[in-house]
């Protein structure tokens, strides 16, 4: 039943109840390296980013709130055939990006209330009616018929109690679309510009936006913070392999 996902974005987000500083031993504990390889800081938000895995990772800060996210890298001078944009494969990807980074969850220093872990997910199709039949196999809700349907966006909050904290209730949200895009690319110098499309893609698209109660005010310890982390990271790859689950 499971597709074959590509993985668009990866991220992890931790929200505090104080104000959080972003430093760069935070890049380091994710990343093994010294330094990103650009930062910016603007009025209420830091955010350093580089090269990591087989994308572009950002790590953010505004407020409260942390923000983890691996994007697909700027193409260098062309465009790859049937190239998409996109991190690699899942599950291989989201395990690394896990690993990576819940050793940074385990030495978190500020007091983490809520934590989110998100993925854009996308299965190429070779058309639209082929789309929709695969993502009516994956979302349960939802019957139509994949030869007149157009324009279906499906999006479902089924809560489930915690398995590694007591009376902790998390957020299992997706969201399910057929999308059908054409990327285009400008590539080179101001002097000598070109651009680039690819072929018409049709994918079934995933949105997975799992999250920790946003009610609770009590914060985790460090080692809750990383049991949690792998509940969710469990709870995107059963969406990813089952589809919707009530």
């Amino acid at each position: 039943m499971g597709l074959e996902w590509s993985v668009e974005t990866l991220r992890v987000s931790l929200f505090s109840n104080e104000v959080v500083k972003l430093t760069p031993d935070d890049w380091k504990k994710i990343t093994g390296k010294d330094a990103p390889e650009a930062e910016q800081k603007v009025v209420g938000r830091h955010t350093m980013s580089g090269p990591f895995l087989e994308g572009l990772l950002n790590l953010s800060v505004s407020g409260s709130r942390f923000d983890c996210i691996l994007a697909p890298p700027p193409l260098a001078d062309s465009v790859p055939e049937a190239y998409f944009p996109n991190v690699g494969h899942w599950p291989e990807m989201y395990k690394e990006f896990v690993t990576a980074t819940e050793g940074w969850l385990a030495s978190m220093g500020p007091p983490i209330v809520r934590m989110a872990a998100g993925a854009v997910l996308l299965a190429p199709q070779p058309g639209l009616e082929v789309a929709y039949k695969c993502l009516l196999e994956m979302v349960r809700s939802v019957e139509g018929n994949p030869a007149r349907m157009r324009d279906l966006v499906f999006r479902v909050n089924w809560p489930v109690s915690s398995t590694s904290v007591d009376g902790l209730t998390i957020n299992r949200l997706t969201t399910w679309m057929v999308i059908q895009a054409q990327y285009n690319f400008v590539l080179g110098t101001a002097a000598n510009v070109a651009v680039q499309e690819t072929p018409v893609f049709y994918f079934v698209r995933l949105e997975i936006d799992h999250s920790t109660d946003a009610q609770r005010t009590q914060p985790f310890d460090p080692i809750q913070l990383v049991a949690i982390y792998k509940e969710l990271a469990n709870l995107a790859l059963e969406n990813a392999e089952k589809g919707e689950v009530r």
